[in-house]
């Protein structure tokens, strides 16, 4: 973003930014009472896992305190599957246990609006939008542990998963940054993203959500 210590030298000017987000990701799940039991079989192993979000930004201000920002980025979105019986053909359960990591990959679009709430050297900012989410490809990833000692690593797609390829999530956090130059700043977000489409086609609807920390470099044109 582009917000310095002197607005006047500053005003109607383009910056860039590139950024990175460690994001800590889940989902909410929304179906039918006849699922109950489907989802309290989901809910005793799916947990939390860590995803991503990278790429970058121009932004352009509108006022001394707002800010228009689009981006783009590539994101992974994910949850864990953790200690589920391995079934082999037969339907038995008693070989093991594995872990899964399902993995969504999206390329993102970002638009939001920067509302600079402190202007200084060192300033603070609040902010909020949507991203539309453009779905590249699923991945699953399983670490398998067989009760004979063996283990084995399988990947491939997610199973019974067909995917929307557009869907639509909102952004919002608050952010300070620190001006080490009229031309160069950089900015720590707290940032939430909310998905309002389900990732899926499917009787049981999933929401993702994530709750990230995203770090930006900016520079000004």
């Amino acid at each position: 973003m582009s917000i310095g210590q002197d607005s006047k030298h500053i005003q109607n000017k383009f910056s860039v930014g590139f950024s990175f987000s460690p994001n800590y990701s889940y989902r909410m799940l929304s179906y039918s009472d006849d699922l109950q039991y489907i989802v309290e079989a989901r809910e005793e192993f799916e947990q939390p896992s860590f995803g991503f979000n990278t790429g970058t930004s121009l932004n352009y201000p509108i006022t001394k305190r707002l800010e228009l920002e689009i981006g783009i980025q590539f994101s992974r979105q994910t949850q864990l599957w953790r200690d589920v019986p391995i079934v082999d053909i037969s339907g038995s359960t008693n070989q093991g246990l594995g872990d899964s990591e399902l993995r969504y990959q999206y390329l993102e679009i970002p638009i939001r609006i920067n509302w600079l709430v402190v202007n200084k050297k060192l300033f603070g900012f609040l902010f909020g939008g949507a991203s539309t989410n453009l779905f590249l490809y699923d991945q699953s990833k399983s670490w398998l542990t067989y009760h004979n000692g063996s283990t084995e690593v399988i990947t491939g797609k997610i199973p019974y998963f067909e995917s929307k390829k557009i869907g639509i999530a909102l952004l919002s956090g608050i952010g300070v940054g620190y001006h080490f130059s009229e031309k160069l700043d950089f900015r720590i977000e707290p940032i939430i993203r909310s998905s309002l489409t389900s990732v899926g086609y499917g009787l049981i609807q999933q929401y993702n959500y994530s709750f990230g920390v995203q770090f930006v470099l900016k520079a000004r044109l």
